[in-house]
């Protein structure tokens, strides 16, 4: 507004760093890759959670865990 710049930035000045160069470089290829391999896991998981249910047909005997099962027996044994 005043005709000049604040101090409060420091200039952006080019400063040449070939190492730094390569070493952005690497990281930039090394997280396209872990994006790319994250997606394909995804994709793996996905059509292998969708492959190994297969709905249940009425009737179809199931095999069910007790554990959590509330039954009015003292004990499993007796529930057999």
């Amino acid at each position: 507004m005043i005709g000049f710049e604040p101090w409060a930035y420091p200039p952006i000045r080019k400063v040449f760093f070939p190492a730094l160069d390569d070493v952005l470089e690497h990281l930039d290829a090394a997280h396209k890759e872990a994006t790319t391999t994250h997606t394909k896991a995804a994709q793996v998981v996905k059509e292998w959670v969708g492959m190994k249910f297969t709905p249940w047909k009425v009737e179809a005997k199931v095999w069910l865990d007790s554990r959590k099962l509330k039954i009015n027996f003292s004990t499993c044994k007796l529930a057999l």
